[in-house]
């Protein structure tokens, strides 16, 4: 329930990777301006492929739940239900790294991807 040292730096990239594609297709999936399609069925099977997307991308797993976590939150449950010393070592990977790989999506959509589109239209 835990990672090792040598894992630590793949797994914090993949759950960087992973919460950064699932926040950005969210983000421009949402938004009125960056929206790929105005029909809201292909809209939602663009989100959810998105999501399945980013668990695959994030293709590191906690060993008792056999997920991908991406999400801070299923980490932490994890980890809190199943407590030990070494496998708090690593929750920063999975809590830490997920929402900052998020904040660097919002970063990345808004400074970036946004003005872009604009400029374009």
């Amino acid at each position: 329930m835990y990672v090792d040292g040598g894992d630590m730096i793949q797994s914090a990239i993949l759950e960087l990777m992973g919460s950064f594609f699932l926040v950005f297709m969210y983000l421009s999936s949402t938004e009125e301006k960056t929206k790929f399609t105005k029909d809201s069925a292909v809209q939602t099977l663009i989100l959810a492929g998105s999501y399945l997307g980013a668990m695959l991308l994030a293709g590191n797993k906690i060993p008792i739940l056999r997920t991908s976590p991406v999400n801070p939150a299923i980490a932490f449950a994890t980890y809190w239900f199943n407590m030990s010393g070494r496998a708090f070592a690593s929750l920063w990977i999975f809590c830490g790294v997920s929402c900052g790989g998020s904040l660097l999506a919002l970063v990345f959509f808004r400074k970036i991807y946004q003005t872009t589109v604009e400029a374009v239209e």
